[in-house]
Formats: structure tokens, C-alpha cells, sequence
């Protein structure tokens, strides 16, 4: 027998015992379904969505080309985001989870939004900033309590609402999802 056959056995000897161990042999009771079981009634008021996973970053819309992204994080943080095209828009998205706020800065534009987060429920917002100067790279700055757990994406695209003569600064939604 050669050394190669020889661990390729010994691997096999081990892993497999191993993998047939962590598998149950019988469905766990939660696993089975309960003849008694019935739905449950529907209520007029909409049930809290409970997030336990990770918070991932937003997806951005459509054709948008992503610019800069915070992947799931607790409190406070700063990251950049690249520059982007003259004449498309600055898109900002976020959601969080927890009791707090985020309040979110943009450099170079000194715009400032504020997102309420719930304990419990994902809240969610996206904003699109067509202020002159969104094509700049810049900064991103967060402030919120280490209760809250957040996570957002920045984007460039052609501005959803064309821009007025002054700009706007936001267009867009927020709350829970």
C-alpha cells in the first residue's frame, strides 16, 4: 500500500464516522409535523418581522453601480464611497434593527437624514441626493448607539426625479420592512 492510499484511507476512516455522527438518525420532535396543528387566524394588524441573521446591506435598484458598502455592524462607523458620473444621482440605502438611530452624515454634500431604528423589526430607508457635487467621492459617516446593528449600501444612477433648478437632496423612503 503507498502512503497517498494509505491517508486517503486514514481520511476516510475518520471523516466519515464524523459526518454520520452530527446527522440525526431520527427527525428532531420539532421537525415533525403535528396531525392537530391548525394555521393560525389571520389578524388585521401586521405581524413584527423578527430578525435574528445578519443584517445584510441592502440591494441597490435596477442599473445602479455600487459606490460603497457597510456590511452589518454595531454602533458608530465611517467608510468612503467612490465618485460617480456628473448629473447621476448620490443613492443611499440602510436598514437597522435595534432601539436607537442612525444618523447618517454624507461629505462632501453636508447632507444629514436620520433613520429611527425598532428593537425587534428591520427598518429600512433609501434616498437618492442630486444636490451638485453628488458625483464627488466622499464619506459616509454613521452615529448610532451600540444597541443598534446596521448595515447599508451607497450607489450612483440617473436620478429617479429629474433634478430642479436648485437640486434636491432627497427623494425617497424609509421605515419598516
Amino acid at each position: 500500500m503507498t502512503r497517498r492510499t494509505m491517508r486517503v484511507g486514514v481520511l476516510a476512516a475518520v471523516v466519515l464516522p464524523l459526518s454520520l455522527a452530527c446527522s440525526p438518525a431520527e427527525p428532531r420532535q420539532s421537525d415533525k409535523a403535528s396531525p392537530a396543528a391548525k394555521p393560525a387566524a389571520s389578524s388585521a394588524a401586521p405581524a413584527r418581522t423578527v430578525h435574528t441573521g445578519p443584517l445584510r446591506s441592502p440591494e441597490l435598484d435596477g442599473s445602479a453601480t455600487l459606490a460603497g458598502r457597510q456590511n452589518e455592524i454595531r454602533g458608530g462607523a465611517t467608510f468612503e464611497f467612490d465618485k460617480g458620473r456628473k448629473g447621476h444621482a448620490l443613492i443611499v440605502t440602510a436598514r437597522c434593527q435595534g432601539k436607537g438611530a442612525l444618523r447618517i452624515t454624507v461629505e462632501p454634500l453636508d447632507s444629514q437624514f436620520t433613520l429611527k431604528c425598532l428593537d425587534g423589526e428591520v427598518s429600512s430607508m433609501h434616498n437618492e441626493l442630486t444636490l451638485g457635487g453628488a458625483e464627488k467621492a466622499g464619506i459616509i459617516s454613521v452615529r448610532a448607539p451600540s444597541s443598534v446593528r446596521w448595515s447599508m449600501a451607497v450607489g450612483r444612477d440617473v436620478p429617479a426625479v429629474p433634478e430642479g433648478p436648485g437640486g434636491s437632496e432627497t427623494t425617497g423612503t424609509s421605515g419598516a420592512r
